[in-house]
């Protein structure tokens, strides 16, 4: 078990953080006496925010790095889960697929001889269970061990010619890590409730594309 003040406790954010978020962290603060976290903004990227976060781990006397996104609200569980010290170790953080807009939680795993990874398949039915070893985790809230930080190399996306991400770095840096012979865990137990915020034209531009698709 890794004590609390040998975890460094951070938030990645874009800059604009929900007065809920901000509660849920005082409330864990005063309530169980975890660290108030680190807020982390990267320059351009959440990638680049979240490297910042692995330096600071990689320079204080930490075992592990716990990272939360800005829209994500813990509960103790997800504390607990990183104190658990698995190498690598994921809360399910409910999503939307871009392509069938249906939720499922970012769990993995990748079928032996295919390039994709698939939504674990059993996911809601799994709830409550505990830890679960898989393939790959979203990083919406993750606890990675500082010697697991030490041996891969730093967060980084995928760009296409543009310049544009393509995809985040989460799922080939568990791909690594198991490639290296550290374990990706979920802990069914860890509670993290996502709540996006999205801009109003963004989703207006969302909802009108959408409805082009279907009249095709």
């Amino acid at each position: 078990m890794i004590p609390l003040d040998r975890l460094l406790v951070s938030v990645t954010t874009r800059g604009n953080v929900s007065t809920e978020i901000v509660t849920a962290w005082q409330d864990l603060h005063e309530q169980h006496g975890v660290p108030l976290p680190v807020w982390s903004r990267g320059h351009l990227t959440a990638c680049d925010a979240r490297n910042k976060l692995r330096s600071l781990a990689l320079a204080g006397d930490y075992d592990a790095l716990l990272m939360v996104d800005d829209d994500v609200r813990p509960d103790i569980s997800v504390i607990r889960m990183a104190q658990l010290g698995k190498p690598l170790t994921a809360a399910p953080v409910m999503i939307m697929h871009p392509d069938v807009n249906v939720p499922f939680f970012n769990i993995y795993f990748q079928p032996k001889g295919e390039d994709g990874w698939l939504p674990h398949p059993g996911q809601f039915a799994a709830i409550g269970t505990g830890l679960e070893r898989v393939d790959a985790v979203g990083f919406g809230a993750v606890a990675i061990r500082t010697d697991v930080l030490r041996t891969l190399p730093p967060f980084w996306l995928t760009l296409d010619a543009a310049g544009i991400a393509v995809r985040s770095e989460d799922l080939p840096y568990c791909e690594m890590a198991l490639k290296v012979g550290f374990d990706v865990w979920v802990d069914w137990n860890a509670r993290a409730l996502h709540r996006p915020l999205v801009e109003l034209q963004e989703l207006q531009e969302r909802n009108a594309l959408a409805f082009l698709k279907y009249q095709r």
